[in-house]
């Protein structure tokens, strides 16, 4: 970067910091981080600042009554103000006491400077506690599902759980149970330098030291009905929606269902619901349920005290009601969902009470308590032996003492995770299939576990591609990912913008920004102390940063290329590593160790970037094979997490019924199975809601509520699909950033059977307006505009990096103006076998827009006859488009060349992609490997410096000579439209096949006869050790690091990279077929191991 660029990026950061407020306020929290210390002060924050309840109440309640405390300040956060818990504790306590909301300027003052802070859940992303801070994180429950890295699905889910308990002091246990979860779900084991005291739960204290008429009298203090002489019901639905701001549906099953059991019990128990914070907002003017609705701002343990008879689901309330030895059932509609969805660690037959699934069984399971609890007494008494055994209701003080007064408690159990392993932290890259991503993972399957402990860092919003590579990281393992935003202060970033630009001048050498890059760096990795941190990748100075930052008695920088050379390649008419490799090379002064992949290019890096660095910091340690991967023939995925059900489809929407009569209905899935039905008479035009749905020996069945009340599974064809449904939209102007999204739409209207625009990949990482906000009962909805106009609606979670643009729309259109991206007027993605008819008249290129720059010049002459698959039809300014492949490359081309014969079944289609077929880089199926044939394979990135290009060429010439030469080339890059309009315009397709990426290119690479590589420069070629571990013939071209691999015994070399010299050395091997010694890849492994440790040391 130069002065304009710093220019550039400041103006930039000065216009983010202007509209982004998240952005003002995290920068005043960095601040303060930097003021004393208020000693005697305890913060404290349950459920986002909703709340008063929970652990930390009864902590405060604690300390506010003891003597030794007098003098401390106690700070709650709370959204409320009128809360009547908050009233009540100003009322009280009006000079010890003070409320501050989430989010304010006092907030971020006193999350920097109190002494204790004390979370039921997690602190925000930018929070990261400072040295001095003690932080008790009490969490909310023992877990019943699962939890942490267990959970099916993305990783980065848990991503600030794990950041939060790594910073934490203190994580409080009620059980063995819970600490077991914290220790391995979130794995912690190994690396959190903090305690787990295992003592019980200080909450549990409310409800064992509250006497029944407390809560009675609380309770009718609410207006909430009661009769005395009766005992009394608690139901506590979890919430089971997916949209936050408007869970309509989940609000009328609880009413509906609530009535019906209220009225059914009526004159035998009093019937109180608790419901989600969520969805109390929803509930609380809600005349239906009014009397029985407990008030979101009391305290649940509190409540239990007064309880006879408790429903839950999946609410780990259940185990802290155990204590008052009152029943349990369990109202499980959806544990069908719940299962195959999530999971759960605990069986079913191991609960203290029975599971009913709908409400007539949850009805007779009541009239049967009696008789049931006597038959659950032993589970039950076994259950609160594993669970409650530390609460007598004395917690809360013991854990003050020891706390607060280093006290030693026998009742408290302390658990200590840390272990003598060797910590790594490593930043691998972005896990893109190359060959970094391969030794990476190499690296992994070879390591030592028992020697060291793993943690790898990863941005937060992983691509499809970083998924679908941590499925075979090892679940030994940790992995750590960075949120978003920058823990600076608004001169931070200027600094960081300074030194970017202008660090390589001799005057500012010693500008470089250590303080915000170390304080970002803790707040990333939650403060830990690591023995050596790595970046793997070396490309990226963002995450080169962040590993000069991270606390770390050694830092590690590798070198996979000829630098120098990486940082001036040219592709699509730009530098595209310049900017960061530039900037990396100012970190190395500030890295222990710089490591090369080949002692080879170690002194070509040394000697290229002797400005930058120290002979003494310079090393190499090879990288590593996966010589299991590499000799297998069956390669099976596997995956950190498996759905153990993957054909339900989990998307909500409205139906009716609409003529009178008896319907099946299985209650669940299982029953769905064994073809176990109930009859149920059902009122025409009934209201249905439907949960999720299935297929199941070709019919779609669906699980559903009628009328507001859970009923089972039916047959979809009963239902006729609600086209209409309560939308709000209102006008906003905005502008945001469309996240990553390869599953994402746009649609027509803000709903998701709506007809789709366009798919939203193509606008990813693009600003775009946002003119409406539409809140659906299916979530909210956002209409988007380009520079060309409005758009369509997508959905919320694709939309990111919000500002509010009112008093600037100006700068708004011009933000949009620089994004020239059309997108099509329809969209879909059916399937149709089509004929071509005559040469298309619009034929474009497929990347990553919608419509492409540029027109191809290609002769499609000779495809007229012939059967083509259509997979994507668009329209565009009146232009209707078909997506097929031709000439080896996808092309948009007009509709008018083709006919279309039938759709395509997509089922058939999903069944033909597993029937073995070889398949190149756009899907197309191509021939087999011919043994017939000479077969020449190379791999690698599509990319200059591989120099396939060249390698095509030259392969063009030998064909001249050798007939039945075949050329298979894997891998994947920039360069991939250029090699396959290089195959077209030499009329190579039936003999050049460019495959893409494989999940096991081995199995293909073994059936060649020859590999070759024809890079012009490489790190370690890693490729080359892969075609020897699996004893093939290889050639390539005369570079260091090449000859570092091949030596003078395991291959032949091509004396240059120019196409003459490629066919000459071609040309030699398929003449005199020399061979050469054989590589032992064991041997090889071990000693690459052994560099690798020692340069840890």
């Amino acid at each position: 970067m130069n002065l304009k660029g710093f220019i550039k990026q400041s103006f930039s950061d000065t216009a983010r910091i202007l509209l982004n407020k998240k952005m003002r306020l995290q920068s005043l929290y960095a601040k303060y981080y930097q003021y004393p210390i208020n000693e005697e002060t305890v913060l404290y924050e349950v459920r986002d600042g909703e709340s008063i309840v929970d652990s930390p109440f009864a902590i405060f309640n604690y300390l506010i009554e003891d003597n030794r405390f007098k003098k401390f300040h106690h700070i709650w956060v709370i959204n409320d103000e009128e809360n009547p818990t908050a009233q009540a504790l100003i009322s009280q306590f009006s000079k010890r006491v003070t409320l501050i909301k989430r989010n304010s300027k006092d907030y971020m003052y006193w999350l920097a400077t109190a002494k204790y802070l004390i979370n039921n859940a997690t602190f925000q992303p930018f929070f990261s506690k400072r040295e001095e801070q003690v932080y008790i994180n009490t969490w909310h429950g023992t877990p019943l599902k699962l939890m942490g890295f267990d959970i099916p699905g993305d990783p980065s889910h848990s991503y600030n759980v794990l950041r939060n308990f790594l910073m934490a002091d203190f994580i409080l246990s009620p059980n063995a149970h819970t600490s077991q979860i914290f220790s391995k779900s979130y794995h912690l084991d190994g690396l959190y330098a903090g305690k787990i005291l295992e003592g019980g739960y200080p909450r549990i204290d409310t409800t064992l030291n509250t006497s029944k008429s407390a809560v009675v009298n609380t309770l009718k203090s609410y207006g909430i009905r009661l009769d005395e002489s009766l005992p009394t019901i608690l139901y506590t639905p979890t919430w089971k929606g997916t949209s936050i701001t408007n869970p309509s549906n989940d609000q009328e099953q609880i009413i509906q269902e609530s009535l019906l059991m209220k009225n059914r019990l009526s004159g035998k128990y009093n019937f109180l619901v608790k419901v989600h914070p969520y969805l109390y907002k929803k509930l609380e003017n809600n005349s239906k349920i009014e009397g029985m609705l407990i008030p979101d701002s009391m305290d649940a343990n509190f409540l239990m005290a007064g309880i006879d008879l408790l429903i839950t689901d999946y609410s780990s309330i259940f185990f802290d009601y155990l204590v008052t030895d009152q029943p349990v059932i369990f109202y499980a509609w959806d544990r069908d969902l719940y299962q195959n969805q999530r999971g759960m660690y605990l069986s079913e037959d191991e609960l203290p009470g029975p599971i009913v699934e709908n409400v007539e069984d949850l009805l007779i399971t009541i009239e049967n308590l009696f008789e049931l609890s006597s038959e659950y007494r032993d589970v039950y008494n076994s259950f609160k032996t594993k669970f409650t055994s530390y609460d007598n209701g004395h917690t809360t003080e013991r854990y003050v003492n020891r706390i607060f007064f280093n006290q030693t408690i026998e009742e408290i159990n302390e658990i200590s995770l840390i272990n003598h392993k060797v910590k790594l932290l490593i930043y691998p890259g972005r896990l893109k299939k190359n060959g970094i991503t391969s030794s990476f993972m190499n690296l992994l399957q070879n390591i030592d576990f028992e020697q060291y402990d793993i943690s790898i860092l990863l941005g937060k919003n992983l691509s499809d591609e970083e998924k679908s590579m941590i499925v075979d990281i090892p679940n030994q393992v940790r992995l750590l990912f960075a949120p978003g935003g920058k823990l600076y202060k608004k001169i931070d970033y200027f600094k960081d913008d300074f030194f970017k630009s202008f660090g390589n001048a001799k005057f500012f050498k010693n500008l470089y920004p250590k303080t915000p890059y170390y304080r970002d760096a803790r707040r990333i990795t939650g403060g830990v102390l690591f023995d050596v941190a790595i970046d793997f990748s070396g490309y990226s100075f963002y995450w080169a940063k962040i590993i000069c930052g991270v606390p770390a008695l050694k830092r590690i920088i590798y070198q996979h290329n000829d630098l120098l050379s990486e940082s001036e390649k040219i592709i699509d008419g730009k530098k595209v590593h310049k900017n960061n490799l530039s900037q990396i090379f100012l970190l190395y002064r500030y890295f222990d160790r710089i490591l090369s992949v080949s002692k080879e290019t170690m002194e070509l890096n040394g000697k290229k970037l002797f400005r930058y660095v120290k002979p003494a910091q310079l090393g190499y340690a090879n990288n590593l094979l996966n010589i299991d991967k590499i000799l297998s023939t069956n390669q099976t995925d596997k995956s950190r997490n498996e759905v153990s059900f993957n054909t339900l489809d989990f998307r909500r929407y409205t139906a009716e019924i609409e003529d009178t009569g008896d319907y099946l209905v299985a209650k669940d899935l299982n029953n769905l199975i064994k073809h176990k039905f109930n009859k149920i008479k059902v009122v025409g035009c009934s209201k249905v809601y439907v949960l999720a749905t299935t297929i199941f020996q070709e019919k779609q069945y669906a699980k559903v509520t009628i009328n507001g009340v859970y009923v089972g599974w039916v047959d979809s064809e009963i239902l006729n699909v609600k086209t209409k449904s309560d939308t709000k939209v209102k006008r906003v102007c905005l502008l945001a950033t469309i996240s990553k999204s390869n599953d994402g739409y746009i649609y027509f209207k803000p709903k998701e059977n709506s007809k789709i625009v366009s798919p939203l990949k193509y606008l990813e990482k693009t600003y775009v307006g946002v003119n409406k906000i539409a809140t659906t009962e299916l979530g909210i909805y956002y209409l988007i505009q380009t520079y060309a106009g409005e758009i369509g609606w997508v959905e919320q979670k694709y939309v990111t990096n919000i500002h509010n643009m009112r008093k600037f729309s100006l700068l708004r259109q011009l933000i949009l103006n620089k994004n020239k991206v059309l997108v099509s007027q329809e969209f879909d993605e059916k399937l149709r076998e089509a004929i071509v008819v005559t040469k298309p008249k619009i034929i474009l290129s497929d990347n990553e827009q919608i419509i492409p720059r540029c027109l191809l010049k290609i002769n499609l002459s000779d495809s007229i006859g012939n059967k083509i698959m259509l997979t994507k039809r668009i329209v565009v300014e009146g232009n209707e488009l078909f997506l097929t492949n031709l000439h080896s490359r996808p092309l948009w081309i007009s509709s008018d060349a083709v006919e279309v014969i039938r759709d395509v079944s997509v089922h058939s289609t999903n069944e033909d992609k597993n029937k073995g077929y070889l398949t190149d880089i756009n899907g197309g199926i191509v021939p087999n490997i011919n043994s017939d044939n000479f077969n020449i394979v190379t791999m690698g990135r599509l990319s200059p410096e591989k120099n396939q290009i060249n390698l095509i060429k030259a392969f063009k010439q030998l064909t001249n000579e050798y007939k039945k030469l075949k050329l298979f080339i894997l891998g994947d890059g920039n360069l991939k439209n250029e090699i396959q309009e290089l195959i077209a315009e030499l009329n190579l397709e039936n003999s050049v096949y460019l495959l893409g990426h494989k999940k096991n290119p081995f199995s293909i690479m073994k059936e060649c006869n020859l590999f070759v590589l024809p890079s012009i420069y490489e790190g370690q070629p890693m490729v080359l050790l892969e075609a020897l571990t699996l004893g093939m013939n290889v050639i390539a071209t005369d570079i260091p690091a090449n000859r570092s691999v091949l030596k003078n015994n395991y291959g032949e070399y091509i004396r240059g990279t120019d196409v003459s010299s490629l066919v000459m050395g071609i040309k030699s091997y398929l003449d005199y077929k020399i061979t050469y010694d054989k590589f032992d890849p064991y041997a090889y492994n071990r000693d690459a191991l052994e560099m690798f440790y020692k340069n840890l040391k």
